[in-house]
């Protein structure tokens, strides 16, 4: 094998590679964003009350304090 085919394969591997990457990349942004979509549903149904389980209280108040904090924030720049 010549010194263009090694690197044309080098090359070609290194695509390869690149492409795999970015594939992962692009499936974990998707997981993340179905994660956060089913976050926020749920957390519609724990606030409508039709979810209701113990395990979700203290992620449920976290997220109301943390709405509280950011509401203060903004209403202290008088942002809507």
């Amino acid at each position: 094998m010549g010194l263009i085919d090694r690197l044309t394969s080098a090359g070609q591997q290194a695509s390869a590679g690149a492409r795999a990457t970015v594939e992962e990349a692009d499936l974990r942004r998707s997981l993340a964003r179905a994660y956060d979509r089913l976050g926020r549903r749920a957390f519609a149904l724990i606030e409508q009350g039709t979810l209701r389980d113990a395990r979700l209280a203290s992620a449920s108040e976290e997220v109301r304090a943390l709405e509280r904090r950011l509401a203060a924030i903004t209403a202290g720049r008088g942002d809507s």
